[in-house]
């Protein structure tokens, strides 16, 4: 795998951009870019590349090149720190070789005094937020990380609403624009699928590491960028993120630290609907299509933000939703299920000896049968051989 054709340059608007395709072994190219505030000293081109293509081209069992400078520390960091660390976390995952064009030194750097935090409406950043508050003195909000960048009408609206929370804190907002976890992303997912049995790329192997990639884009102008974390260690393990892979991206420029990898999802809850009310009204984490600024109260991650705070004691309307949650509908809901999130709820579920909670997580998670679910696994499996028979004929068909 190689990162190709790399450019950086002034886009105007106080704005700059780093842009390039990211190059994989069979001949595709998907085109990545990211366009962040042009002040301050800009970060090594490369630099937004390696953390962004370290965990493909180990998934894909890919060499990395990089055809552009990259800082030394932060070639070191993927050679002897993070490479190790995610092979020794995932056996699917293999360690590469990685180089650079040119590697730049930067020993004698020197990261402002700085401290943002990256913010996405969901729970965990605005956890994250009431947590560090009084140390932050940026919020990053990211076009197109969580949303496709052409819902440009909900993006902006969004962005407007973080400026508004970072205002009321005394923060300034920093904006972040790319494409490198959608486009990127979906590449590396069909590639992988086709190796074995499938998992969930993002979450599972990469959400860490793309982040930073957004961070280096801010190597200069912020010292230290602070990741909330998805989850409790003990409930999810070894995943994409982890203290041991973010903290290490850091160079003399940035350092990275993961927030909160000690307190659940409804531990979150619960605080911030005792502490900051408002914050937790504002949450939002809706997926579905055609998207929208409110959150549509259905999809996998409404309806799982639901049942952590109907654990959490937190009652219609003090939330972001209004009505209560409809137990039945969930189970027959067409919904995705994390284990990672939903383990958690049902450990919730038992500790509080709620059995309707608890039924629900386990219908869900597949440790009780119900007829609905098992119909939609078995169609969901169908699915994944007919695109794994496809893109394995299609890559053996001579054009």
């Amino acid at each position: 795998m190689r990162a190709i054709d790399v450019v950086e340059q002034s886009i105007g608007d106080g704005q700059r951009e780093i842009a390039g395709a990211a190059a994989f072994a069979d001949g595709g190219r998907v085109p990545v870019y990211l366009q962040f505030p042009d002040a301050g000293p800009h970060p090594a081109p490369g630099d937004v590349f390696l953390p962004m293509l370290l965990v493909p081209a180990m998934a894909l069992h890919e060499d990395l090149h990089i055809d552009a400078p990259v800082s030394r520390s932060l070639l070191d960091a993927a050679n002897e720190s993070v490479g190790p660390v995610l092979a020794a976390f995932h056996p699917r995952l293999e360690r590469v070789e990685i180089r650079a064009a040119e590697v730049a030194d930067d020993a004698d750097a020197v990261a402002p005094p700085t401290i943002g935090s990256f913010f996405s409406h969901g729970l965990d950043s605005r956890w994250t937020l009431m947590r560090r508050q009084t140390e932050l003195t940026h919020l990053v909000y990211i076009h197109g990380f969580d949303l496709n960048l052409d819902a440009s009408g909900v993006l902006a609206e969004l962005a407007s609403r973080a400026r508004a929370v970072a205002d009321a804190a005394g923060l300034e907002l920093v904006e972040l624009r790319g494409n490198g976890r959608r486009q990127l992303n979906r590449a590396a997912q069909q590639r992988f699928d086709a190796r074995g049995p499938r998992q969930h790329f993002s979450e599972t192997f990469q959400l860490g590491s793309l982040l930073t990639s957004f961070g280096q884009g801010l190597a200069g102008q912020v010292g230290k960028m602070v990741i909330a974390s998805s989850w409790r260690l003990e409930d999810g393990g070894a995943h994409g993120s982890h203290p041991w892979i973010e903290g290490n991206w850091s160079t003399p420029r940035i350092r990275f630290e993961l927030d909160g990898s000690h307190a659940s999802r409804i531990e979150r809850a619960r605080e911030l609907a005792e502490k900051r009310p408002d914050l937790l009204r504002g949450v939002r984490v809706c997926w579905r299509r055609p998207h929208r600024v409110e959150n549509c109260g259905q999809c996998g991650k409404c309806l799982r933000l639901r049942m952590e705070l109907e654990l959490a004691d937190v009652a219609p309307g003090e939330g972001p939703f209004d009505d209560a949650l409809d137990h039945r509908a969930l189970r027959r809901a067409r919904i995705v299920v994390s284990s990672s999130f939903w383990g958690a709820i049902l450990e919730e579920a038992r500790r509080r000896g709620d059995r309707e909670a608890q039924r629900t997580a386990e219908i869900l998670l597949g440790l009780r049968r119900h007829p609905g679910r098992e119909l939609m696994r078995a169609r969901r499996e169908l699915r994944r051989v007919r695109r794994r028979v496809r893109t394995r004929f299609a890559r053996r068909t001579p054009r």
